[in-house]
């Protein structure tokens, strides 16, 4: 299992990106419900936004990292709009460039 925690600009608390195939501890840690059959998901525990994948598939990625994003900018007030894009991309772009640190 690959981990790698960054620290979230601006807004504060921690993108923690987990990649593995076997994560059977990691799910009795944070006491998650059945993940079979997902090849990613995400949630978010206090401060820390969890994006976890089984695998590299750049598709699942983006997804993943969209709920991220959605969460962290509505958790600032900062709702969608073809106004407000530019948050939501700037944030995917970081997301997604952060994963595939982590996978590399």
């Amino acid at each position: 299992m690959k981990k790698k925690v960054f620290k979230i600009p601006i807004y504060g608390g921690n993108l923690i990106v987990i990649y593995g195939k076997k994560l059977k501890k990691f799910k009795k840690r944070h006491n998650l419900q059945s993940i079979k059959g997902y090849d990613g998901f995400f949630f978010k525990e206090n401060n820390d936004y969890y994006i976890v994948l089984r695998c590299k598939k750049q598709s699942i990625i983006g997804h993943e990292s969209l709920h991220f994003v959605g969460e962290l900018l509505e958790g600032a007030g900062v709702v969608y709009s073809s106004d407000s894009d530019e948050p939501f991309c700037y944030w995917l772009s970081w997301t997604i460039r952060k994963v595939n640190k982590t996978l590399k």
